[in-house]
């Protein structure tokens, strides 16, 4: 072993990038270079992950995504990295935002698609507000604000709904009404007071669940739902106040049921073995919300169907569900950010240029294809990679300059002048990121423990381990923990399409939102796209030509339902045919775009129908007729084992190692599949996860300082020590 130890990142998604920055931090690891060296291998030419971007040369430099992304302002870790990052970073001169607050967009404004009667309604809504910035602002709430705080929030549904008084006709109800309203509103009021008063007394005196102290605040709550359930069944077809009874009720029935399972004392993973419906029934939730779409959203928007199958209630362990909501009314500053420019140039362009600064070596092109264990010790051997193209010169320069901006953005392709075997993939088009791909590696490339390298990070998604890691499912000390995780630990393929329209979605049926950087945004309409989003900003973005330049653009995604049984890797059609089933399901779903975007269906027999005369070709020669004109659009399914979404399925909590729980000494791991504390699939869970594997190496950054590990986990602790503390001898060769 040298003196200097190396490290080997194998992923370069947002977990892997993360691990990076924290291990070459200056502030958490300080004289980090002179103790150790980092690379990240990854396979295919782009960082990323699923967040990575490719931008279309061929298609008027169109952003081209895996999904819808943001940020949360609960997304601590994430600010706060992207913040030291673009603080840091030199830029070009043609970078066009060059800080945080240039580069997200806030937004408040939600829309929540519901199906009542017959038909769909829409309702807009809020997002959490509070002071502050989650780049700054303080990541360290008190879990008994949340429950105040999911009461305050019902308390404002409530007030907009009793507001709405019958009409003057209706004399008797009227009376009715008043006196409702008066006795919902104090009795409202007066039980956020009573909870706040409780859970202080709490604090102060734990007492068990079945204490009366704990049984008056919930038949309390209960009185107030039951009283509000009557009076929204006086006028059940009032899509309003249907919508905000659904929201009081799940906020209602969640602290209770918080309150009765003790969950604040036992932690949210006491209640990871249940579904969250069934978590929900078992707590007194109504049987309005229990069928309403909207209680979906969270679901949804974490595209929790096991199989992809959405015939069934989502696979969310209520865990999970509540997790995602309570840590959404922790952030600060506006619910929701949305990005300046597309992923891969707000988020990866600067966090990798900035690695490359520091000094972290990237090597592109490596497929890993077999972690290699010591047959006795619980030490990794070897990282075995296939090769997929040769590198003309010392270093492949990823990104790639738009010709009439001179920006620098990540191609939807590689840099094929940069590759031997370039004019080959040029002509034939081959996708290296694919594991159906039918091009072959051109070598073969093995890292060795003591030679290549010391300590690895293995920050590829949980559903790439069954292939590249067989061995450690066998290993003897180590063999249990993995089996569990490969097999308990789900994904799904999803599914993106992004629709370019010729006319603003706002001159559709949509209303302009309040703000000037709020826009539509919801998770519950139709399937098996649940999920979309307004991105018309982004045009602008793009290299349209004036006379054809769109007015709206459109995100959409969902689940992809899997196959029954998914083709091995030499079926090189599979991924062609996936896509084909997109085009066709996507086709179906805008034949029924109506509800959604009302205006959109201008067909004089069928008012439910999308007009795909509104779609804008980039190339206006080829633009077919009806139904065909998709062809333009953009399609991706998410399929590949490094693609699909992890799942938070019920029971499964136990079943995700801490970045330090890999049972071998010299590998941490990183992931959003990994324990986080926030244990849902996502860009910050990633990060987390990042985080996590370089305290598992080096110690830091502390375990106080990855905000959120401890939300609503009391007494989760850290590692005992650190990987990198154990003593050279213990991980040499023999």
């Amino acid at each position: 072993m040298s003196e200097k130890q190396k490290i080997v990142i194998v992923g370069a998604g947002p977990g892997g990038l993360s691990a990076a920055f924290f291990l070459t931090d200056p502030v958490a690891n300080p004289g980090w270079s002179e103790r150790y060296d980092v690379s990240v291998y990854q396979m295919g030419w782009r960082v990323g992950g699923k967040g990575a971007t490719g931008r279309n040369p061929d298609a008027c430099e169109r952003i081209e995504e895996h999904g819808i992304h943001l940020f949360g302002s609960n997304y601590f870790n994430s600010f706060r990295m992207l913040q030291a990052c673009y603080q840091q970073v030199e830029w070009d001169e043609n970078d066009k935002f060059r800080s945080i607050i240039e580069a997200f967009r806030p937004s408040t404004f939600s829309y929540g698609m519901d199906y009542l009667d017959g038909s769909w309604f829409g309702s807009p809504g809020r997002l959490p507000l509070t002071d502050g910035n989650p780049w700054t602002g303080s990541p360290d709430p008190d879990p008994r604000d949340i429950v105040q705080a999911v009461l305050s929030m019902a308390n404002q549904d409530l007030a907009a709904v009793v507001s709405d008084e019958p009409g003057p006709k209706r004399e008797g109800l009227r009376r009715i009404f008043n006196t409702v309203r008066r006795y919902i509103g104090n009795q409202f009021y007066r039980t956020v007071y009573r909870i706040g008063l409780h859970l202080l007394q709490e604090a102060d005196d734990p007492i068990e669940p079945g204490d009366d102290r704990h049984s008056k605040v919930l038949d309390l709550l209960e009185f107030v739902r039951d009283l509000f359930e009557l009076y929204s069944a006086q006028e059940p077809r009032n899509p309003e106040r249907y919508s905000k009874f659904v929201g009081l009720d799940l906020a209602i029935t969640s602290v209770k049921g918080l309150i009765a399972d003790d969950v604040l004392a036992k932690g949210i993973d006491s209640i990871d073995g249940e579904n969250y419906y069934d978590w929900l029934a078992r707590h007194g939730a109504s049987k309005t919300l229990l069928s309403a779409t909207s209680l979906q959203g969270i679901p949804n928007t974490a595209l929790s169907y096991e199989y992809g199958d959405t015939t069934k209630i989502p696979t969310m362990s209520a865990a999970a569900y509540l997790t995602f909501a309570l840590r959404a009314l922790t952030g600060k500053g506006a619910g929701g950010y949305f990005f300046a420019e597309g992923t891969g140039e707000t988020i990866m362009k600067p966090l990798y240029r900035l690695l490359v600064q520091r000094g972290v070596k990237f090597h592109f092109f490596h497929k890993l294809v077999e972690v290699v264990p010591d047959p006795e010790r619980p030490l990794i051997d070897k990282l075995v990679f296939d090769v997929q193209a040769t590198v003309v010169g010392d270093t492949y320069e990823p990104l790639r300059r738009i010709e009439s901006t001179g920006e620098l953005v990540w191609p939807d392709r590689p840099n094929y002048g940069q590759l031997a075997e370039g004019d080959r993939l040029l002509v034939e088009r081959h996708d290296l990121e694919s594991w159906w791909t039918a091009w072959e590696p051109v070598g073969s490339r093995e890292l060795v423990r003591g030679r290549d390298f010391d300590y690895a990070v293995l920050a590829t998604p949980v559903g790439t381990l069954e292939h590249i890691a067989p061995a450690l499912l066998g290993h003897p000390v180590a063999g249990e923990t993995w089996r569990r995780m490969t097999e308990r630990i789900k994904t799904a393929a999803t599914q993106a399409i992004q629709l370019w329209i010729d006319t603003s979605p706002y001159e559709l049926g949509w209303q302009t939102p309040p703000g000037p950087t709020d826009r539509y945004v919801g998770a519950t309409y139709g399937q098996d796209l649940t999920c979309f989003c307004d991105f018309s900003d982004l045009i602008e973005e793009e290299c349209w030509p004036e006379d054809a330049r769109p007015k709206g653009l459109l995100y959409f995604i969902g689940a992809l339902p899997d196959p029954d049984a998914i083709p091995a890797f030499d079926d090189h059609n599979y991924p062609a045919q996936r896509r084909e089933q997109i085009r066709w399901s996507a086709v179906q779903y805008l034949r029924n775009l109506g509800g959604l975007l009302p205006k959109s269906a201008r067909s004089p027999i069928d008012p439910r129908s999308f007009d795909f005369d509104l779609l804008v070709p980039f190339d206006s020669s080829k633009r077919g007729r009806g139904v065909n004109q998709i062809d333009q659009q953009f399609f991706k399914a998410n399929i590949d084992p490094n693609e699909r979404y992890t799942l938070s399925i019920a029971g499964t909590v136990g079943d995700r190692p801490e970045a330090w729980g890999s049972k071998f000494d010299n590998l941490a791991l990183a992931g959003d599949w990994i324990y986080t504390g926030y244990n849902v699939g996502s860009f910050e869970a990633a990060v987390m996860g990042g985080k996590l594997a370089s305290l598992a190496l080096t110690g830091a950054p502390h375990i106080d300082q990855i905000y959120g590990y401890s939300f609503l986990h009391p007494d989760r602790p850290g590692p005992d020590r650190s990987l990198m503390s154990a003593p050279v001898e213990d991980l040499q060769p023999r």
